[in-house]
């Protein structure tokens, strides 16, 4: 059970790790350009602002779940 949650929390990390460096990269992106967001099995794409607010969210859901393994 232990290893189970070990093996959970790194993949968890690492995607955490993969997410902090795409916001980083957005910092990089012409503000006025629409981002392609991926999204269950589609691309969604939204302007600057949002695209942060959503990879923000999705960070700190990242960030909830390791808590609680």
């Amino acid at each position: 059970m232990y290893i189970h949650k070990y093996i959970h929390a790194h993949s968890f990390q690492n995607e955490l790790k993969n997410m902090e460096d795409a916001c980083d990269e957005l910092l990089l992106v012409d503000g006025d350009e629409n981002i392609p967001f991926f999204m269950g099995e589609v691309f969604i794409y939204h302007g600057m602002d949002q695209t942060q607010v959503q990879y923000k969210s999705f960070i700190m859901w990242i960030f909830y779940y390791i808590s609680v393994l």
